[in-house]
């Protein structure tokens, strides 16, 4: 998992003006400082503790669904794993989860 983590971001400074919100920002400081030792730690700190309930994690989490089409068990512990790295408010993973399992139910639809 830890590489799931550097991939995000080395992606993040790679293209650092691809229009991320500020907080989010932070959050990638933070894990490039940190080398991703605590990969949930900066997000979890985001708000005064809060976390993040934006909706950064709903629109970046098409590709779960995709990967994992058949299988809305799977897809929803992905998309709750991932959003947390920028999005640890239960608004913010819940409402990714919910976009995913939209997705994959558009798959199927008729």
């Amino acid at each position: 998992m830890y590489s799931f983590f550097k991939r995000f971001v080395d992606e993040f400074y790679a293209h650092p003006r691809r229009g991320y919100g500020s907080s989010v920002t932070d959050v990638f400081k933070a894990l490039k400082r940190e080398d991703c030792k605590d990969p949930y730690g900066p997000g979890r700190l985001q708000y005064a503790g809060r976390g993040s309930y934006g909706n950064g994690s709903a629109m970046r989490i098409a590709p779960v669904a995709l990967f994992c089409h058949n299988n809305p068990d799977e897809a929803m512990r992905i998309a709750h794993k991932s959003s947390l790295i920028t999005h640890t408010n239960e608004l913010g993973y819940n409402g990714a989860i919910l976009q995913c399992l939209a997705i994959q139910k558009a798959l199927y639809s008729d």
